[in-house]
């Protein structure tokens, strides 16, 4: 609501217009009168760009006569905070990881009142309330939560001190696949037979293994000589 007291004891107060103004330009409202007091109570700060706004109050008295006040000062904060630096650690993560999730959150014109993590890395999506350190905000998701080549999703929210609210949008990251290793540790026998005949057989198992844990599938190729 704008207001204002104007008084004009020899025509009386015709018309009052309250004028906004910041760089971006000025809006105009016009005032609805309640004896010496002039209202406008269709006010829409969002018509209004955020940052700081003068109003000036135009009052026109029935001779024609007009004069302005003496400016004041409001702020506009329809914004929620701001989302820097979204990162993981490590960059490439696999299921037997530790991850720490990373942002820096600040707003531009009031403090920051709370931020939530919202993540499905446990099955399903859940939040968790996180507190910072100089605007730095950080959650670490225990080693065993994630199985191989999941993905997986999270996305960061914070609200002002005057209720605005803003996310980071929706984060991803899959959980990377490594190939199988050979145990180098472990010789493989040569093995010989005759042409005709079907040859020995030999369990490739403890020749291969995998960090993943995944189900192997063993080929072996035999050239002759």
């Amino acid at each position: 609501v704008l207001n204002a007291t104007v008084v004009d004891i020899t025509s009386g107060v015709n018309t009052v217009v309250f004028t906004a103004t910041n760089t971006s330009g000025n809006v105009n409202y016009n005032g609805a009168s309640s004896g010496a007091n002039w209202l406008n109570s269709s006010f829409d700060t969002t018509q209004l760009a955020d940052g700081y706004h003068n109003v000036t109050v135009t009052a026109t008295d029935h001779a024609g006569n007009a004069n302005n006040s003496v400016w004041n000062q409001f702020l506009i904060d329809n914004s929620g905070p701001n989302f820097f630096a979204l990162n993981k650690t490590p960059v490439t993560s696999y299921n037997n990881d530790s991850v720490r999730l990373n942002a820096t959150i600040n707003d531009t014109f009031m403090d920051v009142a709370s931020v939530w993590l919202a993540g499905n890395w446990t099955g399903t999506w859940t939040n968790y309330t996180i507190t910072s350190l100089n605007q730095i905000y950080s959650y670490l998701i225990g080693a065993g939560n994630f199985s191989n080549q999941d993905s997986v999703g999270y996305e960061w929210f914070a609200n002002d001190t005057l209720g605005n609210i803003n996310s980071s949008g929706l984060q991803q990251f899959t959980v990377a696949n490594r190939a199988p290793a050979f145990n180098a540790s472990m010789n493989i026998s040569d093995a010989s037979w005759n042409e005709n005949d079907a040859g020995p057989s030999i369990n490739l198992t403890p020749y291969f293994y995998d960090l993943d844990l995944d189900n192997l599938n063993y080929t072996a190729v035999v050239q002759s000589s």
